[in-house]
């Protein structure tokens, strides 16, 4: 392997995976001529291309002049075809410039400042150029134009960068000033630091997706065993957060990437080093390989095989993670070792049973599968009933399926047990759980304090992720009871370490959460602007069901504002998300909003349309506290309507149901149409 001195250069086309998901061909065509465009530019000036991944160019050039005017070349003529055409047909590029070392093996090149270059590009304006300070040091010759960012903190490299924009002509320059990267790196979520002393130690490891090649012999590659690839990953992941010099992308990020080439994965995640695995089990046990590949060398550094039964999982991860420790020098301390080490005391059917029933449990999990869920957690619980976590799991599901009378039932098994329990991860797992269960169910002080033993057990395992993640949960229940001062306080803390652990996904969910703060202390247009930057992270993710929650929420603060051209905008976007993904919890929410504004414009029989299918879903999906609300706004509407007979025998329907609920906000309202009905 050969080390260098080369000037890089990355590129991408801004909103080309969205355009492609919505207009293939026309995708197709604009990349065609773009790729002329670049290629006769790079080759004009003597540049190579590396590779091609996807849209984007990686290629290098034998100076960084050459390389300069091959960019702004590319950035001008793209520019003037713009101008006469229509937005759908336009190409806007980002390019990130850098020079440095790097290891050439077999025509690619590999190292720490081929993916500095690749993050620069990822943080430039579209049409415009960003770079970095090595790279303005080979021009001191020429005259360029260009402005200072400041010292940036590019995800997962490990000293901040010193970055410029490098504007295509005099103009360009003149047409701008310093507030406007300022602003551009406030709505992006850069990181600003105020200086280069900051050097971080860490070590970025991407943990890929295992590869499950099914039962040990039958070689049965059903989704039944897609569980096991699922729980391991996300060990793994939970494990190494609770090693701070450890810096490794989401368990929902690596998903993304588990059919991609390596090298296209660690380029666009910015890692050094990548771990893979592969899965072969029986009946009661399992077989793992790994090998770490090494970006810098593109070797493998390290295999092995590890086998065990099902509830050996943590101490095979954690024997991994001690081995890698002595591979790249790296300390663990005695803490975390004797977590590592510590023995499950679960029986091993059960907690295998646990596994596959808490993976089938998701909020938006279909009822076939909560069901199968709610059935697998139910025999682990017979076959070991002390099992806190499959109790808090099957809480979980409970919810999942409206059942909250089960659900009492098992968060009160496992808040039992875990009375006399000594297992940090247990208590912070099923902690957190019955915080988020007490919060839904308005038991709001009791649910802060089950977050705050979770928070102290978190602490103790040095668990970065879960800390901000905790924080984000005791912020969301003192919003509910207006100590919002406090919400505000614990969410920028997680803010910061979000932040600083380049978790964009927890980030956008955490601005979710912000913006929900907001919205409940009446900052309608401070919440909006929260849920803008949600919004901004979950679709750049693809992570719709997300994005389309958010605008659902969004809208509601457009209503109250009485922007309804934008809330229908909003809605407009939901509907068609949730036909398109069968999400009927959002159609509901959907039709309820659209009753609300047809109920508004007096457009009563609209209403009544839209309210009716709101009704329907929420009593299928069995979401009594929307149902409640939903048969109120029919009340109303049909008063306005003259039908009072009607709204009368609803009335009397609905409120046996709130009574059962014994929720405030229901009960004052439903106290309101009382007078209205004369009841």
């Amino acid at each position: 392997m050969k080390e260098k001195s080369t000037s890089l250069f990355f590129s991408d086309i801004v909103g080309y995976s969205s355009l492609f998901s919505s207009n293939e061909k026309l995708a197709l065509n604009l990349l065609e001529e773009h790729d002329i465009i670049a290629e006769r530019h790079i080759a004009k000036y003597k540049g190579k291309i590396i590779k091609r991944i996807g849209d984007a160019i990686f290629a290098e050039f034998s100076s960084a002049k050459n390389n300069y005017y091959a960019s702004i070349n590319i950035q001008k003529e793209l520019i003037k075809r713009n101008k006469i055409l229509s937005n759908e047909n336009k190409i806007e590029v980002r390019i990130g410039l850098h020079y440095g070392n790097v290891y050439e093996n077999n025509g690619d090149l590999f190292g720490n400042n081929v993916n500095i270059c690749s993050r620069l590009e990822s943080i430039a304006f579209p049409t415009s150029i960003a770079c970095s300070q090595e790279f303005i040091v080979e021009l001191q010759d020429l005259k360029i134009y260009n402005r200072e960012y400041g010292f940036i903190a590019l995800k997962n490299i490990k000293k901040p960068i010193k970055v410029f924009k490098i504007y295509n002509d005099q103009k360009h320059y003149l047409s701008e000033n310093k507030n406007i990267i300022l602003d551009f790196i406030s709505n992006r979520s850069i990181i600003l630091l105020d200086n280069d002393n900051i050097e971080k130690e860490f070590i970025p490891i991407g943990f890929l997706y295992p590869k499950n090649l099914g039962d040990i012999y039958t070689i049965d590659k059903s989704a039944d065993n897609d569980f096991l690839s699922i729980e391991i990953n996300k060990q793994l992941i939970d494990f190494a957060n609770k090693i701070s010099i450890i810096r490794t992308p989401s368990f929902e990020t690596m998903i993304d990437y588990k059919d991609k080439d390596l090298q296209e994965i660690a380029l666009e995640l910015s890692l050094e080093y990548l771990l893979q695995s592969t899965i072969m089990r029986d009946d009661d046990s399992f077989k793992i390989y790994f090998t770490l590949f090494s970006i810098n060398s593109a070797e493998n550094i390290y295999d092995k095989k590890f086998e065990g039964k099902f509830h050996d999982m943590k101490n095979i991860i954690g024997s991994l993670l001690i081995d890698l420790s002595d591979l790249l020098n790296f300390k663990i301390s005695p803490e975390q070792i004797k977590i590592f080490n510590a023995e499950l005391n679960v029986n091993n059917d059960a907690y295998r049973l646990y596994l596959e029933g808490k993976n089938l449990s998701q909020i938006n999990s279909s009822p076939d599968s909560l069901e199968k869920s709610k059935l697998k957690l139910k025999q682990s619980i017979n076959i070991d009933d002390q099992f806190a976590e499959a109790y808090a799991a099957l809480g979980m599901t409970y919810i999942h399926l409206g059942e909250n009378d089960e659900a009492d039932e098992c968060f009160d098994e496992a808040e039992d047990i875990i009375e006399d329990c000594e297992n940090l991860d247990t208590l912070s797992i099923v902690y957190n759980d019955l915080g988020i269960y007490n919060r839904v169910q308005g038991k709001i002080k009791k649910s802060i304090r089950n977050f705050e033993k979770s928070l102290k057990s978190i602490k103790k395992l040095n668990d970065q992720v879960k800390l901000g993640n905790i924080y984000t949960n005791i912020a969301a229940a003192y919003s509910i009871i207006n100590e919002n001062e406090l919400a505000l306080n614990l969410s920028s803390r997680a803010e910061l370490i979000f932040k600083e652990l380049d978790e964009k996904i927890r980030l956008g969910s955490l601005y979710g959460t912000m913006g929900n703060i907001n919205k409940n202390i009446g900052k309608l247009e401070e919440a909006i602007k929260y849920y803008n930057l949600a919004k901004k992270i979950f679709l750049s993710e693809d992570m719709i069901a997300k994005y389309a929650q958010v605008l659902i929420i969004q809208a509601e603060c457009y209503y109250t504002i009485n922007n309804i051209k934008n809330a229908l905008q909003n809605l407009n976007e939901v509907k068609q998300i949730a036909d398109d993904f069968n999400m009927p919890m959002l159609n509901s929410r959907y039709s309820l909003l659209m009753a609300m504004i047809n109920f508004n414009n007096k457009k009563y029989n609209e209403a009544l349309d839209f309210i009716d299918e709101s009704i329907d879903i929420f009593d299928e999906i069995n979401n009594k506290i929307k149902l409640a609300s939903s048969q109120l706004l029919k009340i109303r509407i049909l008063l306005k309507v003259n039908k009072l007979k009607k709204a009368t025998k609803i009335y009397k329907k609905v409120e046996r149901l709130i009574e059962r609920l014994d929720d405030n906000k229901l009960s004052e309202d439903l106290e309101q149409i009382s007078k209205l009905i004369n009841i």
